[in-house]
């Protein structure tokens, strides 16, 4: 429980399909007033497998940039931010189904259904304060994974407070909450079926 107090951090902000990358970073850090300020910038890729729901598919992030800013005063800390990849997922369904609509005629369609060099980004805001036996903890995450079959933005959050007993064993409780708005890009326009 020293990094953090859970056994595992909440899912559904700390899921994503990406959590490193392969490239170069920049720290700064330096004092806002009284503020600590610590600004973190990254460029990259990533290649690896990924769970994809609940599937292992092979992945691909080209053109990875992240800008994190963190403000740090006495017991107070706020956290910002952004990323965004060409991303790239291989899954052998999509592209079956993206054949099927072409061969059918719905070839702009299929564009929307495969996971090709899509512009996927995330934003994520947080906070935490953590003042003598109380932490309070709150995160704010949205995935925008491109123009895809993927969900359209996928919006995540949780709150987390807890009472330190002693130095060894505290009081927590966190809830949190998931919201994936559906991305019709592929379906919209086609005619209905007639039954």
């Amino acid at each position: 429980g020293y990094a953090y107090h859970w056994v595992a951090p909440p899912e559904s902000v700390y899921s994503l399909p990406f959590s490193t990358i392969d490239g170069v970073t920049a720290v700064y850090t330096d004092y806002l007033g009284e503020w600590e300020s610590i600004l973190q910038v990254s460029y990259g890729s990533n290649n690896q497998d990924a769970a994809i729901s609940g599937q292992e598919v092979e992945t691909e992030a080209s053109n990875f940039i992240t800008a994190a800013l963190t403000l740090n005063y006495e017991w107070l800390s706020l956290r910002a931010g952004y990323a965004q990849a060409d991303i790239t997922f291989d899954i052998a369904q999509f592209d079956d189904l993206a054949a099927a609509w072409t061969q059918a005629g719905f070839a702009d369609r299929a564009d929307n259904i495969v996971v090709e060099e899509d512009r996927g980004e995330f934003l994520g805001f947080g906070a935490t304060v953590d003042y003598e036996k109380f932490l309070l903890i709150a995160e704010y995450t949205v995935v925008k994974p491109g123009d895809n079959i993927l969900a359209e933005e996928q919006t995540s959050w949780y709150v987390s407070g807890g009472y330190r007993l002693n130095d060894e064993l505290m009081l927590h409780a966190t809830v949190g909450g998931d919201e994936d708005d559906a991305n019709t890009l592929a379906i919209d326009g086609l005619p209905a079926p007639a039954f």
